[in-house]
């Protein structure tokens, strides 16, 4: 409980800086598992072998024995965690989410420029209503350190729903069994938006109507 509680400080006093000020070469997806009561959302931001790999590790490896212990892997994650949610909102009829509970997992391989990643995994409303899923961060075009230029292409988002919700409508391609919206990219300054109902069970036919 103790390590949630240091990362609620981190991201409420480093999200707002966040969207603007951090080099978007990470990729950053987003997964939402919907069911009849909540949400979880899974926020994950890789960060590729290489130069910012070593830097991170380099700064948070306070001992310097080349592997990150429990409060070195809480230290990446509180600088991480801004990252993968930068500029990410979430509203529900108009209202926005706020998060039950909040939990996290370094992935990091050995090596000192090894790639990195990071999940949150957060647990919102769920059940029937309409979805606002916004990425406020803005489109950007930043020069690669070799040269040429990178272009920030959003975040990608994929929805999961469990027995019992329905799609009614989504401005995103629907899965053939309507049961999710596949993993496609939320453009930046670009609204991802969907209606869920709740399955009601037919007693005459058996079926979910």
């Amino acid at each position: 409980m103790r390590a949630l509680r240091l990362l609620f400080v981190a991201l409420s006093v480093l999200f707002a800086l966040s969207a603007q000020a951090h080099d978007f070469r990470d990729s950053r997806r987003l997964l939402l598992q919907i069911d009849p009561v909540h949400t979880l959302m899974v926020a994950s931001v890789h960060v590729p072998k290489g130069a910012r790999a070593t830097m991170l590790r380099t700064l948070h490896d306070a001992n310097h024995d080349g592997q990150l212990d429990p409060d070195e892997e809480r230290g990446l994650a509180e600088a991480l965690a801004p990252v993968a949610l930068a500029g990410i909102e979430i509203c529900k009829d108009g209202e926005l989410l706020e998060a039950l509970s909040l939990d996290w997992k370094v992935s990091a391989q050995s090596g000192l420029s090894s790639p990195i990643e990071l999940f949150l995994l957060i647990e919102l409303e769920g059940g029937e209503g309409v979805y606002e899923l916004f990425d406020a961060t803005a489109p950007h075009d930043h020069t690669h350190p070799h040269g040429g230029k990178l272009r920030h292409e959003g975040l990608w988002v994929e929805v999961e729903l469990a027995q019992g919700l329905s799609f009614v409508s989504a401005n995103h391609p629907v899965s053939d069994d309507f049961l999710g919206l596949p993993a496609a990219p939320v453009p930046p300054q670009h609204c991802l938006v969907f209606e869920l109902q709740r399955d009601v069970w037919d007693e005459d036919d058996g079926k979910h109507k």
